[in-house]
């Protein structure tokens, strides 16, 4: 679910940003290369704002519920800049703040999503979620390209409206709690029911950690152990 979220958000995130500077730079624009380039701040901008996305957004709410915001902000920009975009400079520019946020926010809160999966193998189930990331932005950057070449901004823009359409109906097959491929099994809440779970379905458990974590913890127990007899002994 992660993956295929991660591969139509990278889709959209590379089409627009390939086709932008066609758009910029043709019929009614005409900027150069320097203006084009300024639009890059728009990014930095929705970069910035990161500790408040996660803090509001993604900290207090289960993986999934903050996907679907993020997907939601994504693909309001998207609708916005591909519609508007060819008559007004606003649009192209809520979309690229609105492509950037929704694409932080969704990759943030699929990483807690997966890193949960399998906590003594997330290189592996890492290695996956960036391959899905790839080939979406591979997807994206190619798609883009031939579609606007063919049909233009909005034509180009529409493929990312039905792709991050498509990521709904992905988050919408599997619920927050589901442990299987499919369904809603375990109830829903958009809230963590451990706050400090990164999937929100339980807390991990020592044997989930990694080996650092675990000599952290053990570690910390020894030094409370310790002080407390010292303690006693004091006494």
């Amino acid at each position: 679910q992660a993956g295929l979220v991660s591969y139509c958000t990278s889709v959209s995130f590379t089409n627009f940003w390939t086709t932008l500077t066609f758009l910029l730079a043709g019929s009614p624009y005409h900027y150069d290369s320097l203006i084009i380039g300024l639009f890059a701040l728009i990014g930095i901008a929705g970069m910035l704002l990161a500790p408040i996305y996660a803090r509001l957004l993604i900290n207090p709410f289960v993986p999934l519920f903050s996907v679907v915001v993020g997907e939601a902000i994504n693909i309001t920009g998207i609708i916005i800049g591909t519609y508007t975009g060819k008559f007004t400079i606003a649009g192209p520019i809520i979309q690229a703040f609105g492509t950037d946020t929704g694409l932080l926010i969704t990759q943030i809160a699929n990483r807690s999503a997966i890193y949960a999966v399998e906590p003594k193998g997330r290189n592996r189930v890492n290695t996956a979620f960036m391959l899905m990331t790839f080939l979406g932005q591979l997807t994206g950057t190619s798609a883009g390209n031939k579609i606007y070449a063919q049909g233009g901004w909005v034509a180009s823009g529409s493929l990312s409206v039905g792709f991050i359409a498509f990521s709904f109906l992905v988050c919408a097959a599997r619920g927050p709690f589901e442990t299987r491929w499919f369904g809603w099994g375990g109830g829903w809440s958009i809230r963590k029911k451990h706050k400090n779970s990164a999937d929100g379905r339980g807390e991990e458990k020592r044997s989930e950690l990694m080996p650092k974590e675990k000599d952290d913890v053990e570690t910390n127990v020894l030094e409370r152990r310790m002080s407390n007899t010292d303690k006693a002994l004091d006494g």
